[in-house]
């Protein structure tokens, strides 16, 4: 099977760190489709990190921080190296599943994080006219993930 017609089906984003091949959260299908592929790319057996190597990646587990509603898996086509997309301002950043989720965290407290978040929640045609507070963005974000900031903005119009 050749590799573009293994990712047929799988939906692809280009970011800065190159193009993201992304996990499906609800299509089980694709989710094995992503799996085979990942397990092919070999990542975990090719990592130089004494800590990780041998290491595999359980995309299914139960991920209780917060700030993991602010991303969704996938991993990098080139490599293979599991990583997560911000929803909100689109950086990516290594999977929490391998690195913990603590940078995660301090991404969401990130200035350029916060910016976006602000553009998304106040930017133009929100009807807002309140200029909030890094805080308040924050427990916006926190309290609500992504698809309830839309609904939040929606119902603040």
């Amino acid at each position: 099977m050749s590799h573009l017609s293994i990712l047929s089906g799988l939906n692809m984003v280009d970011t800065s760190e190159g193009t993201m091949v992304m996990r499906s959260s609800s299509d089980n299908v694709l989710q094995g489709k992503f799996d085979d592929w990942f397990t092919a790319k070999g990542y975990s057996l090719s990592t130089k990190s004494e800590s990780r190597k041998g290491k595999t990646l359980n995309w299914d587990s139960r991920r209780t921080a917060n700030c993991w509603r602010f991303f969704v898996q996938g991993a990098m086509e080139e490599d293979g190296r599991p990583s997560v997309r911000c929803v909100v301002c689109g950086n990516v950043l290594g999977h929490g599943g391998f690195f913990g989720p603590s940078t995660m965290t301090a991404h969401l407290k990130k200035s350029s994080h916060l910016a976006k978040a602000k553009e998304m929640v106040y930017g133009t045609g929100s009807g807002v006219s309140a200029d909030p507070t890094d805080e308040e963005i924050l427990e916006v974000l926190k309290r609500t993930g992504n698809e309830g900031l839309i609904v939040w903005l929606i119902s603040t119009m």
